[in-house]
């Protein structure tokens, strides 16, 4: 690999390369590199235990809260996923289950459901958001009448293998056997850049879709910039990114037409996403300052943009 420090804007080369060994210690001491080290950016007060877990980067716009900018991006993603009254809705990578929650909040503005699925590759956040879930349901503060699915495996499907067991393939949301037009709804917060791959991922969620159902992404794209894509390249593999993922909008637009989505709304949120993220982990200090500076860098560059992705199955594939 090539990697090019030469035209990295606003921030020097000494940044990027601390950057760069942070990302990469963080990485490899860690089999799940998103696993709970998010609660602690979830404290409000010093003295008291976080009272949430979410884990995204955030919307920014009317907060310096790190709880309440998560609970916002969560809502701009929801609101765009259309839910529909006694639907079926299923959320992939939803971290230690806040969002479900929300859905399942009997005071939220959502519709009831009669069906949401969670589906994660991480068995803790698996496990975790099923205890939140029940702990929830016993104090009844979620909808009891919604029938709840949380399922631990990849984003993507695979066929029954030597590496997948038959139960986890049976069971997975969109295992097209088992899955074909189920859901009125499909989201994905903060994640689908993650997913190996883009595509097929889009493909399965189109078979898992009724017609006239949405699919709504909180997402990460290829920005404008002709900045240094080998220094993004670079952190995106220390990410575990693949930089296939980082694509234009207009390109993502294309991949999902061909799928066979219509009315594709590609949004650009990164002004109320990156800066706000930025400032808040540098004012952690410490190494939460360094992670900061790489979103830091990334609001500064251009290289990424942030968006919320919405597009319709149609009423007729044919």
């Amino acid at each position: 690999m090539n990697i090019s420090f030469t035209r990295v804007p606003h921030i020097g080369l000494a940044i990027s390369l601390a950057i760069a060994v942070f990302i990469g210690a963080r990485f490899y001491t860690d089999k799940e590199p998103y696993t709970f080290d998010h609660v602690e950016l979830n404290r409000v007060h010093p003295d008291l235990p976080p009272q949430t877990e979410w884990l995204n980067m955030g919307y920014w716009a009317e907060t310096t809260s790190f709880p309440e900018a998560c609970r916002a991006l969560a809502l701009e993603l929801l609101k765009q996923a259309d839910l529909q009254p006694h639907g079926h809705h299923l959320e992939v990578a939803y971290g230690s289950g806040d969002s479900l929650l929300l859905v399942l909040d009997p005071a939220s503005a959502y519709p009831v459901q009669d069906s949401l699925s969670g589906l994660t590759s991480l068995a803790s956040h698996a496990q975790r958001a099923t205890d939140r879930i029940d702990q929830a349901r016993s104090d009844g503060l979620v909808n009891a009448a919604t029938k709840v699915n949380i399922v631990q495996a990849d984003a993507i499907w695979r066929p029954a293998s030597t590496t997948v067991q038959i139960s986890d393939s049976l069971a997975h949301p969109l295992n097209p056997e088992r899955s074909r037009e189920i859901y009125t709804s499909i989201s994905c917060l903060d994640a689908a850049y993650h997913f190996e791959n883009r595509e097929q991922f889009l493909e399965q969620a189109f078979n898992a879709l009724r017609p006239h159902g949405t699919l709504a992404l909180a997402d990460n794209l290829a920005g404008s910039s002709v900045g240094s894509r080998h220094t993004l390249d670079f952190f995106l593999w220390l990410l575990s990114v693949p930089k296939e993922n980082i694509i234009p909008p207009a390109m993502l637009a294309n991949m999902m037409r061909n799928q066979g989505f219509v009315n594709v709304e590609i949004t650009d949120i990164t002004h109320h996403v990156f800066p706000g993220f930025a400032k808040f982990l540098k004012a952690r200090g410490g190494g939460w300052w360094v992670a900061g500076s790489v979103v830091g860098w990334w609001a500064d560059s251009g290289l990424l943009e942030f968006v919320i992705v919405k597009a319709k199955k149609p009423v007729s594939t044919v």
